[in-house]
């Protein structure tokens, strides 16, 4: 928590308190605090109404327009409060105002809450993280793919342009496997899914379709020379030999490609058709690329 009082007995106050519950950053003025709460991550904020300098309202309108501390709670310490303060700070989105000299069971209760909310929302987001990403090379999994999928499709309506899905398939896996161990195995679909990452742009998507099967999204495409160029990129990086159980080890993969400028295109059916061409692929030599437009 940030605790943020021009008087070092209040603030040691405070630490005494709470010091507990979470760690407290302490600082005399306003203008340190905005230069703290830049980098986020308070569950909550104890700001003193009267500080030098910006005072705390002040300090808490200018936190309101710091993406890091928009949604970050504040309960105003004051020493004296009237009606206009109470409703000053409420407009500017208080959570609570606190009396100085502070009750300690009222100051601890009322900062636990914050600090267990803000443990819960670390749960959710772990969670939320756990459930779409693969565990093995950290990757979205095959749900958040088609999630962001749809979200591209949608985009075309809007700035049109084309996107287009890669199905990927190890044609070695099996045999590194067999011959090097699941470790090797395991560590090859890591080293694969880094490549994968490293390869694509930012506002690509790269993830795990299930065992050896990997997806690209690429959108933002505007024509055919851009689309052959990233795929060539992408292939590239992944034809480098892997160092594996000690060994090198060559592997090739089956790329499948499936492009729309459709906005209503169905996701499903576009990674369908990226798969059935990279089957093609297979069929005809490894590191080769095929070709559906849906």
């Amino acid at each position: 928590m940030l605790a943020v009082d021009d008087e070092a007995a209040s603030l040691e106050l405070i630490q005494a308190l709470v010091g507990a519950l979470a760690p407290v950053t302490a600082v005399e003025s306003g203008e340190a605090a905005l230069e703290k709460l830049q980098d986020g991550g308070y569950a909550v904020v104890l700001l003193d109404v009267g500080l030098p300098g910006i005072d705390g309202f002040e300090t808490m309108r200018r936190m309101r327009e710091l993406p890091s501390a928009r949604h970050t709670p504040v309960i105003f310490l004051t020493g004296q409060i009237g009606d206009e303060q109470v409703r000053r700070g409420y407009e500017l989105g208080a959570a609570d105002y606190l009396l100085k000299p502070f009750e300690p069971e009222i100051l601890r209760a009322k900062v636990k809450v914050f600090v267990d909310l803000m443990e819960l929302r670390h749960e959710a987001q772990t969670l939320s993280h756990r459930v779409l990403h693969d565990q093995l090379t950290g990757l979205p999994t095959r749900a958040l793919f088609t999630d962001r999928l749809e979200n591209a499709l949608a985009r075309l309506a809007r700035r049109g342009g084309a996107v287009a899905v890669l199905f990927l398939d190890l044609n070695e896996f099996k045999a590194v496997n067999d011959g090097l161990g699941h470790d090797a195995g395991d560590q090859l679909l890591i080293e694969l899914a880094d490549r994968l990452q490293r390869s694509i742009r930012a506002s690509d998507t790269a993830a795990r379709y299930g065992g050896d099967e990997f997806l690209v999204l690429l959108e933002g495409l505007d024509d055919e020379q851009e689309i052959e160029q990233l795929v060539s990129r992408i292939g590239s990086a992944l034809e480098a030999p892997y160092r594996l159980a000690g060994e090198e080890v060559h592997v090739s993969t089956a790329i499948g490609l499936a492009t729309t400028d459709d906005a209503h295109a169905d996701p499903f059916a576009l990674i369908r058709s990226a798969d059935e061409s990279m089957f093609r692929v297979k069929r005809v030599g490894a590191n080769e690329r095929g070709r559906m437009t849906a």
